[in-house]
């Protein structure tokens, strides 16, 4: 599948009260997460760290994900939610770029140190061309809301993952397992484990649709490639395609 994981402090931080008190990566109050990443850093809203009298409603949202060509997509992280009288944590979802958003969860306890959150947002999110999440800590003098370890998994029907070796046609090799049509557009990617490698003779619009090799990846055909008027391969500068 396609995996998306992301650096926490790379997230739109917006503050709702205006005052300052927002999402912070720098762990001020010194909290723990039982991560086995906490190390690297971790997203915290810590409202005890800001002091009493003092208000934060405040969302950490994703940049915009393209999931157009996504069947089943599922988002998992860590967290920490420590709960006080009044505030609390919700996770949520946006299909049209963060017009509309679905709440997925929210929390008015506390949570194990950590806890796995883990939604199947296919209904919602697959097909969609501008997808978003976001987690949204309200509270007045309360306690903390810790993230960590954000991925995103994908099933995108032609991407070559490589998960086991380069042989085409094993399905473990593609994501959701599905085997390429006469007609799957096939992306192989650089984040790929195996490059793959296809033998005999490859036609395009028969063996798949069509083949787009992105930048620093590499394909190798033992046999022949046959492209058809009207098929299309497409090979980045940095790509290489070896016909052997």
């Amino acid at each position: 599948n396609a995996r998306y994981t992301m650096r926490l402090d790379y997230l739109e931080n917006i503050d709702h009260e205006g005052n300052g008190q927002a999402w912070r990566f720098d762990n001020p109050g010194y909290r723990s997460i039982g991560t086995p990443t906490a190390f690297n850093g971790f997203a915290i809203l810590d409202s005890d760290n800001y002091g009493g009298g003092n208000t934060q409603n405040a969302d950490l949202v994703t940049p915009p994900l393209d999931l157009s060509q996504a069947t089943a997509v599922e988002i998992s992280y860590q967290h920490h939610y420590q709960h006080y009288d009044g505030s609390s944590a919700t996770f949520s979802c946006s299909a049209d770029g963060g017009v509309t958003w679905t709440d997925l969860e929210s929390w008015s306890s506390s949570t194990n140190n950590p806890a796995l959150a883990s939604f199947d947002v296919t209904l919602l999110a697959a097909g969609q061309p501008d997808v978003r999440f976001k987690w949204n800590y309200y509270g007045t003098y309360g306690w903390w809301w810790a993230v960590d370890d954000v991925s995103i998994d994908a099933v995108i029907p032609g991407l070559w993952i490589g998960e086991a070796s380069g042989d085409w046609s094993n399905p473990v090799n593609w994501s959701g397992g599905i085997l390429p049509a006469g007609t799957t557009a096939i992306t192989v990617s650089p984040s790929a484990s195996h490059w793959p490698v296809y033998t005999g003779t490859l036609t395009l619009g028969l063996s798949c649709g069509s083949i787009s090799l992105e930048h620093g990846t590499e394909m190798t055909i033992t046999g022949n490639l046959v492209i058809p008027a009207g098929k299309a391969l497409d090979v980045h500068p940095t790509a290489e395609l070896k016909v052997e």
